[in-house]
Parts: C-alpha cells; structure tokens; sequence
C-alpha cells in the first residue's frame, strides 16, 4: 500500500527535529532532501499561485500530500518502494498537469490530438499555431522541433519534463529560462530539455 513508504527507505527520509524547515514550514513530518533546489525549479516554472501552493503543500506536508493524491500515484504504477524523490518529481508534473501549465500526451499521439491539446499552452504565451506549421507524418518530436523553430524568435520553445515513461510531459517556456530549469533538474538527477530532445 503506498502509505507504507514512510516505513521504508530511510535514507530518502530526514526528521527535522525542531519541527520548523526553512521556508516557514511547520513540520510534524519528515523533510525532503534538496527541497531548496526542488522550491527554486518550481519559482522558476512559474508564479501560478495554485501550482506553487499545491507545491508547497507537498514539500511542507508531504505525508498528507501522498495520502490525498494515492489515485494520482497509483495511476502511475509508483509503489510504496519507489523513492521519496520520485513521489516529489512526479508531484511537480501532475500539479503542472493540474494547474493548466502542462500536457500529457500519450507517445503515440496523433497530430490532431497533439495540436488541440498544446493549443492552449501556445494561447497563454500568445504564440500561434496552427495545422499547416506540422508535418503529417512527423511525432511530437519532431512537431515540438517545429514549433521551436517558429516560436524560438519570440523567444519560447516547448519544453518536456522527463517522467520515466511512454508519455510526454509538455509545456511552452521561456528559452531562457529552460537553460536555469535544465540545470536545477539536473542537479536533483531528473530531466527538463526541449521537448523535441525527448
């Protein structure tokens, strides 16, 4: 059962014994490890206020974080034996998912299911898009790289966060600041690239 992770793989796990973590957190529970890094990537993904405060959620309370997302997780297939880490990184995709900042698409998708679901993305950041621009033939690969290569002079790009499965997992960033979101991921062992390098 997925509450049974808090039993296992203590090295994933710190008590912080004054019950209080940086960042004003009130903690009855367990800190996760690089949480500093993990607030700064989700700052710099975005400001949504409901992301950043279901974010925070996780990171101050993660216990119950779990506990009131079991269906998301189990959807997943994640199992009380996977890592803390991965409950906190597939926390930052859904709530993308969920605050409207990212897609999931299936790895074989076709173009129209692709352009209608990234259409809104490309709305927010006021880009165009539109069926003429994709190759009937391409995969979201390749589309994604196409719409790089028009939307890279206005300075935005489409950006996927690795997830470790057959899914995409897209947004629409600044270029610029894909560079800072490559590099934290990085430096907590995950993936943010373009979406065309996935």
């Amino acid at each position: 059962m997925l509450f049974n992770i808090f039993g296992k793989r203590k090295s994933d796990w710190k008590l912080d014994i004054d019950g209080v973590e940086k960042g004003e957190c009130t903690v009855e529970d367990v800190k996760i490890d690089n949480v500093d890094v993990y607030r700064e990537l989700v700052k710099t993904i975005s400001d949504n206020e409901d992301f950043l405060q279901n974010m925070d959620s996780c990171f101050c309370h993660p216990r119950e974080y779990f506990k009131d997302n079991a269906d998301r997780y189990d959807e997943r297939g994640i199992t009380s034996r996977d890592a803390i880490d991965t409950f906190v990184w597939i926390a930052v995709a859904d709530e993308m998912i969920e605050s409207g900042l990212a897609i999931e698409l299936d790895w074989k998708e076709e173009k129209d299911e692709f352009l209608s679901s990234i259409e809104e993305l490309a709305k927010e950041n006021n880009l165009v898009i539109d069926e003429s621009m994709l190759d009937d033939e391409g995969d979201i690969p390749s589309w994604c790289k196409e719409l790089d290569n028009r939307w890279m002079k206005d300075g935005y790009c489409v950006s996927g966060i690795d997830i470790d499965s057959d899914s995409y997992v897209l947004f629409v960033s600044k270029t610029d600041k894909l560079k800072s979101l490559t590099e934290l991921a990085k430096s907590i062992n995950h993936r943010i690239d373009f979406a065309q390098n996935m």
